[in-house]
């Protein structure tokens, strides 16, 4: 029998639109859990006419968890600071705090959340974790299947009954199957998806198989989680030369450069990054950093308060971004004339 677990939803009602559609991701895995069966409370649990604070708080005092969604609205409301964190942030009650929208840890007052362990989402080669609202369509079923298996993990281990093994779930397998399939169709490889979840490699490696089966008709060719570092560029001139025309096209708008294009091409570079080598990934990293670095004298260069020192230094800085990345252009443009 499933262990059944209530928990209390905790939202800035100014995010409402958005809480509803991380609820019903969330809500649709969390269902076909083999080991618990998840009730939630929210406001809109409310019964007309009642004392709506005594409601909320009999709900707090009843949940295994509550779920902290947090934002900059969340931080700024008082009701949610003076009645629904105080037991959260004391430990008296479970939490399970979500960055539902990005705050600054240095400048904003967390409530005391600082003390707890955020969850945010960060897919497998990027170094910056992001929050729900910073995630595409694809990625937030990626970041609530992710927070799932965190809660299930710390069920688990808080729970006092007997531990099940892990075995295969068909009702979780065939939702991975289904968000592995869609990443296929909009990216042409599910690899991006599967990077991102906490799956062993031998997992990884059948769920690619069967995806590829079932879109293309035939069997993978060439299965990245089995393949030899040698044949891992081998068969992928598509996805090089996407990369490599990619790398000329942001090189090519010099003073253009704006932190959406550099973004863009951090996307391309990481759909890609798996077929070229490890040299050429090195290449391309110094050239997004170095593009980085352009972007940002650019900017301080149309600053008026920059003292003519400042600015002569950041002209001469600015040159030698644009020569580095000159010399990176050359080496890409000798990567394309090897693939045409």
């Amino acid at each position: 029998m499933k262990q059944k677990i209530q928990f209390f939803v905790s939202y800035a009602h100014r995010n409402r639109n958005l809480t509803q559609n991380f609820i019903e991701r969330l809500g649709d895995v969390l269902a076909p859990s083999r080991r618990f069966e998840y009730s939630r409370w929210q406001d809109t649990e409310l019964i007309l006419g009642e004392d709506w604070e005594a409601q909320i708080a009999e709900a707090i005092e009843n949940c295994d968890f509550g779920l902290l969604l947090i934002s900059p609205a969340f931080l700024a409301s008082s009701f949610i600071t003076k009645s629904e964190l105080p037991k959260f942030v004391s430990g008296e009650k479970a939490s399970v705090p979500v960055m539902l929208q990005p705050v600054d840890f240095d400048r904003h007052d967390l409530k005391g959340l600082e003390k707890k362990q955020i969850f945010r989402f960060a897919p497998k080669g990027s170094s910056h974790p992001r929050a729900y609202a910073e995630c595409k369509s694809h990625r937030r079923d990626a970041f609530v299947m992710e927070l799932f298996r965190q809660i299930e993990i710390k069920l688990e281990a808080s729970s006092s009954g007997p531990k099940i093994s892990p075995v295969p779930d068909p009702v979780m397998d065939l939702r991975l199957f289904e968000l592995a399939s869609e990443a296929y169709r909009r990216r042409g490889t599910p690899k991006h998806f599967l990077d991102s979840q906490t799956l062993s490699i031998e997992q990884k490696a059948q769920l690619y198989n069967k995806v590829v089966l079932s879109e293309r008709g035939r069997p993978a060719k060439n299965n990245p989680y089995k393949n030899s570092d040698e044949s891992k560029t081998k068969n992928h001139r598509e996805e090089q030369l996407a990369l490599f025309k990619a790398a000329l096209k942001i090189i090519n708008a010099k003073g253009r450069i704006t932190l959406s294009l550099i973004n863009e091409f951090k996307d391309v570079f990481e759909e890609n990054k798996y077929f070229i080598k490890p040299s050429q990934e090195k290449t391309i990293m110094a050239l997004i950093n170095d593009l980085g670095d352009v972007r940002i004298d650019n900017t301080e260069l149309t600053s008026k308060s920059l003292s003519p020192k400042d600015r002569k230094s950041t002209v001469a800085h600015r040159r030698e971004l644009l020569n580095r990345i000159e010399n990176i252009k050359a080496t890409i443009e000798k990567y394309l004339r090897k693939l045409t």
